[in-house]
């Protein structure tokens, strides 16, 4: 009898145990379910913990494993957004590039091969191409984002492609307020502290006081809406209208729309602002006085010059050009006068111009001119770089070895080392550390996120 009445206590309290044990299952299943979706449902967001851009830089051993770190479970990933160059229409979409007639048609029977304008004498457009808001939006946008020592080539190497700006050079600098930049540039030439002489040091910390940025500004307004600019540029033109792909003729229309945009904002300016002895003659003889008399460049090319002495970036990475085909010739040199005239005037960086295949000695010597220029703070734009570094068509062999590391395999003297096969020998070598392993890093990154790491 006793035995029931402790069974019947006993499963008393397990059948209380149970009740509560349920209950509090639900109210924590209730709690989990409410506060999971409380933040995404309601006012409140939750704060994101900052996390430093060099936290994701590891240090691989392995190479044929490399390690990866694991995303912290605490952290907050913000929503993502569509990229700005995804959101925007392109020019050959919004302007309806499928409806043009082949560019070819549109040619002068001449010995100058150049297409006609879209704008007729009334300044009406061609019947051919129907201009919309869409268009317009979509060409603007797109003219105002070249820089105009990229344009008119597809020869993306040099400081311009490889080094990115806070104050971008581009055609929408430049055109945003001309008048404004001629007044300040009037203004700096009137003070003495801003006219540098030819020989004189550079000057960094003059560069807002003396407005660096609108004098180069004003340096490029000139050229290319007052000096043939945009005629000189060094347009790609495929001559055979019996062999080219639809691709090479949409090119050719491309440059024709970015021309005539050029052309028609500097139709709007006003004829005062040309540098010419009609409407400046008394700012021309300055600029001959500070100019090298020994080998004189013009008077665009002073301007660029003293732009780059007063501390602009993009002066400073400004170098002398010829046009192709031509005997045009651009002579200013201020990547001599920037916070970095000592890299552009090295070994490694003429190296890095050159379109060599990868291999050991490049890639290692590319990677630590490319930490060195870290170390001052001065972004780099890694798509181009990667892809000029690791996208074929390459020079030509000069019949010199390419590694310092024995021979060549003789299965992979017959075709380019692809740039993943050299980067995991500088690691096997361990001939990459500090600053370096974490250009190797981006580097590798970049590589795969285009497709170019295989």
């Amino acid at each position: 009898m006793a035995q029931k009445q402790r069974h019947k206590k006993r499963s008393s309290r397990l059948r209380l145990w149970y009740w509560v044990s349920g209950v509090a299952l639900g109210l924590g299943l209730m709690s989990f379910v409410y506060f999971y979706f409380l933040p995404a449902n309601s006012g409140f967001a939750i704060p994101s913990r900052h996390i430093s851009s060099d936290s994701d830089v590891e240090s691989q051993t392995d190479v044929s494993h490399p390690s990866e770190a694991e995303p912290s479970k605490a952290a907050f990933e913000p929503p993502s957004f569509p990229s700005l160059e995804t959101s925007q229409v392109s020019v050959e979409v919004a302007c309806g590039f499928d409806q043009f007639v082949p560019f070819h048609s549109t040619i002068l029977n001449d010995d100058d091969h150049w297409p006609y304008s879209l704008w007729d004498e009334n300044d009406e457009l061609a019947p051919f191409f129907k201009e919309s808001d869409d268009c317009r939006t979509a060409l603007d946008d797109h003219v105002n984002d070249i820089n105009p020592y990229l344009w008119g080539t597809r020869d993306k190497k040099g400081p311009f492609a490889f080094i990115e700006l806070k104050n971008p050079l581009t055609f929408g600098r430049i055109f945003a307020d001309p008048e404004g930049d001629f007044s300040r540039v009037q203004d700096a030439l009137d003070r003495p502290e801003c006219i540098l002489q030819h020989d004189s040091d550079s000057n960094w910390d003059l560069t807002e006081s003396c407005h660096a940025d609108s004098i180069m500004n004003y340096a490029l307004i000139n050229r290319y809406c007052f000096h043939n600019g945009v005629r000189h540029s060094p347009f790609i033109f495929y001559r055979d209208p019996e062999n080219f792909t639809l691709e090479q003729d949409q090119f050719m229309w491309k440059q024709e729309l970015e021309r005539t945009w050029i052309e028609k904002k500097c139709e709007e300016l006003a004829p005062d602002l040309q540098l010419t002895t009609k409407w400046n003659s008394d700012l021309i003889k300055l600029l001959v006085s500070i100019d090298n008399p020994m080998r004189l460049k013009g008077t665009v090319a002073t301007l660029i010059e003293l732009a780059a002495r007063l501390g602009d970036e993009a002066a400073g990475l400004t170098q002398g050009y010829m046009i192709p085909s031509s005997s045009i010739v651009y002579l200013e040199h201020g990547s001599g006068f920037g916070r970095l005239k000592r890299f552009f005037s090295s070994g490694p960086w003429k190296e890095l111009q050159s379109k060599k295949a990868p291999s050991v000695e490049r890639f290692l010597q590319t990677f630590q001119l490319l930490a060195d220029l870290r170390q001052t703070q001065t972004e780099l734009n890694w798509d181009l770089l990667v892809q000029h570094l690791c996208e074929p068509p390459y020079d030509a062999p000069n019949g010199t070895s390419s590694r310092s590391h024995g021979p060549e395999d003789p299965e992979e003297s017959d075709e380019p080392r692809s740039c993943r096969k050299v980067i995991n020998e500088l690691y096997v070598d361990e001939l990459i550390s500090g600053p370096v392993l974490e250009v190797v890093d981006q580097f590798e990154r970049t590589a795969m996120e285009l497709e170019l790491f295989n």
